[in-house]
């Protein structure tokens, strides 16, 4: 045998990422042309798949693994398990090593472990040359090896060493992990596994260990996730719960919108009760997956489910030992603890406390009493955890109790250990004991340290409340709310950005707690409210300020920042009735900034007559003058609105391109407004590539902060989504590929915000409107059709009839009966649609003329009567208004003159094969 013959025997193991598959087929063609054996895993099964025998025998008869390494490689835990095993089996052997990477980025960022950024890699540019080189690197590699990969074993996991400085020592539940990761990821393995939903359902008793097990299935597969995102039900009602849930999800879709990648919600200790639908909702990309932690088993029915049942026998003697350590050859006592566990149902809480309580020279004895009262006891899994915490709180002294309560009293995020040494020593402690009664607390693992804050287990918030009264809790709550009322006031100065959210996040749960003066909420209210239109929740915001303007509190500044909360949320008719119900008559700043509001939701709704007189009242120099220039841009910028909305597009070109030429001088959110309002003007005038990018240039900031929700970058999404559907008049094919993003992006908006902001929300509804638009768009008129019949009604209950949101879904209505080759449908829907927006939007409207053009083609292609001559007139009207709207170097005019030549010249049976064979297909 030649060598180069034993040369080609040896096998080369590809590993790479799904999205990298053409130009790893590449690689993989140019080697088997040059004679090497290659193996490449193209099934989808992936490594960590419980039947991947195949793929880890091929790797383990392979002399060298290649590995495409993109950034997606980076962030997919199937490959990343994969290249572990390689490097693992590398390190373990020694000599020249058997991974060669690939590197398709221009930077080595994404590359990990550390140790593989040292490495020397082949870099991918794509070309014939950069193919070549890769070739001969595999080559020059294969000729220092021999042999094949040893110590291959998928079923190996990183070691565990008790535990480490303020990590919680526990026993590592693989088997259980495993099960999570499969109940999370049964769709990428559909030959072996159920089909499900992206949904895992991680049930058991309160204190079974459920929390502990998501932390450390994070721990071990972090590397699949960009991000995960937490929140604790503990203490949530039906509405603290939704809220709660649709935060959680904000910040999901913030962190999968701004990054590849994996994001796992976690929903920990959800109580009984949430509807299903606030959880199932949630999932509508595969990237976004969700772990629901809850001792209720109801929600089971959400996912797969993995019900955690106690320790086994072994973990329980293990995690007993990690924290009470006794002699491992002494049976007896092993057979003691054994016991002890077995008395509590190896439940992790309980097993966690007695040998806590073993480790206060209490004795095995003791702890025996212990558990014989609860087996003598309630058979309540709960009531016999809340008799071993009261034991146990027995022993505490008066600091350790005090901080306990005051833990229970917040909510159930984190606390900062700023705010708990302050309050104790506002109610007269020695806030200076504050760091070791931490410690003596974690110590006793009544709690867990995060950072600088610190977090006590539900179960443990519950118990203190039970067992250390909960008059002295609420006395706790409402020194605390008094606290962060003086605190927060002072603003955010001498605060880092983390620990002031946290402290806003704890005074909106204590606003939820009746034991608070009105006093408080008062003070809390505005600026709890401050904080959220900062994050991008002006709904949430506009809640909280009505519930102060009900407590009485209202003032002409207050209905401002409310009914401007309203406006941005899309909720027009609360913005107008409270700006009608606080303007006077009187030249205030005040007056002025509610007349602007009132206007711009009267705009918004459709009634531009009704808001002259307040736009008048609102632009006058007189009224501009008592304002701020950042107000007074901000009044403009709004006029500027709704008279795009009336059709007047162009004139005001040169009063935004002053306002971004001043942005540097204005708050950020102005310049991005002006940005945002360019790009409606720029696609209503036929230059969507402009509108695009001005569009995306907001939403790229808003995601450079992590606010993708703030209502302007919802509104950049959709006129990003709207221009997807248009053709420039430069762009002369179709994209239907486009077109398909831009319904998915409707459809992301539109549940995002009606998970906000309810079904009948204006904006919501005016996403379900294009929704059907892009249907129309890719050649889909019955479906579009069906849409329309369920969504009409909702808009007929909602709008006015001659609203432009319901005017629009009649043009795209007409248009779909248009495709299917009913003309007398599309004429009469059009015509109504034509008729409504001469009247409230004029025939100089951009959207008045494009209904003219297809209500004139509709016209002629049904030809009854004297159909020929009215359709040619409305085209010619069409040509000349169009010009000097949208100027010739658009669709529209040209659109019109060609068709009025096709209406005046062209036969009727041509024009109707023409169309017959433009939309047969969709019949």
């Amino acid at each position: 045998m030649t060598p180069a013959a034993n040369l080609h025997r040896k096998k080369i193991f590809f590993s790479y990422s799904g999205p990298s598959r053409e130009r790893v087929e590449q690689i993989l063609e140019r080697l088997k042309r040059k004679g090497y054996d290659t193996y490449l895993d193209r099934r989808g099964n992936r490594l960590g798949d419980p039947v991947s025998a195949k793929v880890e025998s091929e790797l383990q008869s392979s002399t060298l693994c290649l590995v495409y390494y993109s950034a997606r490689y980076a962030v997919r835990h199937a490959c990343q398990f994969e290249l572990m095993q390689a490097l693992t089996a590398d390190r373990r052997s020694g000599g020249e090593a058997r991974t060669l990477v690939i590197n398709p980025e221009t930077s080595k960022a994404h590359i990990r472990p550390a140790m593989l950024k040292d490495k020397l890699y082949v870099s991918d540019d794509s070309t014939d040359e950069a193919l070549e080189q890769i070739v001969k690197e595999v080559e020059l590699r294969l000729e220092k090896l021999s042999g094949t990969y040893q110590g291959i074993n998928f079923n190996h996991l990183p070691r565990t060493v008790r535990g480490r400085s303020s990590v919680t020592p526990r026993v590592r539940r693989y088997g259980s992990m495993w099960a999570l990761e499969s109940a999370l990821h049964a769709r990428r393995y559909p030959l072996t596994h159920q089909p499900t939903n992206g949904i895992a359902v991680l049930t058991g008793l309160r204190g079974v260990g459920k929390t502990s097990l998501a932390d450390d299935y994070v721990s071990h597969f972090a590397y699949e996730y960009q991000a995960v995102v937490r929140v604790d039900l503990t203490d949530a009602t039906g509405t603290t719960a939704e809220t709660a849930l649709r935060e959680a999800m904000t910040d999901a879709n913030n962190e999968l919108e701004a990054s590849k990648g994996n994001v796992l919600v976690i929903v920990d200790n959800v109580p009984a009760g949430v509807p299903y639908q606030h959880f199932s909702a949630w999932i509508d990309s595969p990237e976004l997956l969700l772990l629901v932690i809850s001792e209720h088993a109801e929600y089971a029915k959400l996912g797969q489910e993995v019900r955690l049942a106690g320790l086994t026998d072994d973990e329980a003697i293990a995690l007993f030992y990690l924290l009470h350590s006794f002699d491992q050859d002494d049976d007896a006592a092993k057979e003691q603890v054994r016991q002890l566990a077995d008395a509590v149902d190896n439940h992790v809480m309980a097993v966690s406390v007695l040998a806590a309580a073993a480790s206060s020279s209490l004795g095995l004895t003791t702890l025996t009493e212990h558990v014989g009262r609860v087996i003598d006891g309630s058979s309540d899994t709960t009531a016999k955890l809340s008799d071993l915490f009261a034991d146990r709180f027995s022993a505490l002294d008066e600091y350790q109790s005090s901080v306990l309560r005051l833990l229970a009293a917040c909510g159930p995020a984190k606390v900062p250990a700023r705010l708990i040494r302050d309050v104790l020593t506002k109610v007269g402690m020695d806030g200076s004991r504050v760091p070791d009664v931490m410690e003596s607390l974690r110590a006793n693992m009544f709690v867990r340290r995060q950072g600088q804050a610190w977090q006590a287990h539900g179960l443990v918030r519950q118990a203190v409340r039970r067992h250390l009264g909960e008059q002295a809790v609420d006395w706790l709550a409402t020194s605390c709310a008094e606290y962060l009322a003086a605190v927060l006031c002072e603003g955010p100065e001498g605060h880092d950005p983390a620990s002031w959210k946290l402290l806003v996040r704890h005074a909106r749960y204590l606003l939820d707690q009746p034991v608070i003066a009105e006093a408080t909420v008062k003070a809390l209210l505005p600026i709890v409210a401050a904080e959220l239109r900062e994050e991008g929740h002006p709904a949430s915001a506009a809640r909280l300020l009505q519930r102060l303007i009900a407590l009485g509190a209202e003032t002409p500044d207050l209905a401002v920042d409310a009914a401007s909360d309203h406006y941005d949320a899309g909720e027009y008719e609360e913005a107008e009735m409270i700006a009608g119900r606080t303007l006077t008559a009187e030249p205030t700043r005040a007056n002025v900034l509610l007349s602007c509001v009132r206007a711009a939701s009267l705009d918004a709704l459709g009634r531009y007559n009704d808001a002259e007189p307040y736009w008048l009242r609102a632009t006058v120099s007189q009224s501009l003058g008592v304002l701020s220039e950042a107000e007074r841009v901000k009044v403009r910028l709004r006029w500027i609105r709704g008279q795009r909305l009336r059709g007047v597009l162009k004139e005001n070109l040169p009063e935004l391109e002053k306002v971004l030429a001043a942005a540097s001088d204005l708050p950020e959110s102005l310049g991005l407004l002006a940005r945002i309002e360019l790009a409606h003007i720029e696609m209503a005038t036929d230059e969507q590539e402009k509108a695009r990018t001005h569009a995306k240039q907001v939403l790229d900031h808003y995601r450079s902060v992590g606010r993708q929700n703030h209502a302007a970058a919802i509104e950049a999404a959709y006129v990003l989504a709207t221009a997807q559907l248009r053709l420039q008049f430069t762009e002369f094919r179709a994209a239907p590929d486009r077109w398909k993003e831009a319904e998915d992006t409707f459809r992301r908006l539109a549940e995002k915000q009606e998970a906000d902001l309810g079904s009948r929300n204006v904006d919501v509804l005016a996403c379900r409107v294009n929704i059907d638009f892009a249907l129309m768009s890719r050649g889909k008129p019955k479906e579009a059709l069906e849409s329309i019949k369920k969504l009409l009604p909702v808009l007929h209950g909602r709008l006015d009839e001659r609203h432009p949101i319901v005017l629009r879904e009649y043009f795209v209505q007409g248009l779909s009966h248009q495709q299917l080759a009913d003309f007398d449908k599309a004429v009469d829907v059009l015509e109504r649609a034509h008729s409504g927006q001469l009247a409230v939007l004029g025939i100089a409207h951009p959207e008045t003329l494009q209904t003219q053009f297809e209500f004139a083609m509709a016209l002629r292609l049904r030809d009854h009567g004297s159909d020929q001559r009215r359709a040619i007139a409305l085209l010619d009207e069409v040509v000349e208004r169009a010009k000097k709207i949208t100027g010739w170097l658009n669709d529209l005019p040209w659109q019109a003159y060609t068709g009025a030549f096709a209406a005046r010249w062209a036969p009727l049976w041509l024009l109707r094969r023409a169309h017959k064979d433009n939309h047969k297909h969709k019949w």
